[in-house]
């Protein structure tokens, strides 16, 4: 039985995704004066997008969080969220569309925040 983990250790061991090392909380301290409402992870992840601009590197930092969003974008850093993530694994190849429906639909079961006119 194929599993959502699976799935993503599939897309790991290929290269499409990598994993990433945990911020040191030191290092993490002017994102958390500056923006004191977002959690370890949202920041961990805004950390990530700006080493990853300051390097040139191709990159996507996937935050579904509002504040989390409009703190990203001020710093110019390149976001997808949930949705997005849903559509580039389709895009790709790695999630059928069947797959993506799904998803899709569960996710608005679950009341998940999303465009009205969103089309699953």
């Amino acid at each position: 039985m194929k599993t959502d983990l699976d799935m993503l250790y599939r897309v790991i061991e290929r290269g499409e995704m990598r994993t990433l090392s945990q911020i040191r909380g030191e290092d993490i301290e002017e994102l958390r004066f500056r923006f004191s409402s977002l959690n370890r992870g949202e920041l961990e992840v805004i950390w990530w997008g700006r080493h990853f601009k300051s390097g040139g590197e191709k990159y996507l930092c996937a935050l579904d969080d509002g504040k989390a969003r409009r703190a990203a974008k001020k710093l110019g850093i390149e976001i997808i969220g949930t949705l997005g993530i849903i559509e580039v694994l389709n895009e790709l190849g790695i999630i059928k569309k069947e797959e993506r429906i799904e998803l899709c639909v569960e996710l608005r079961n679950k009341e998940f925040r999303m465009p009205k006119d969103y089309k699953c």
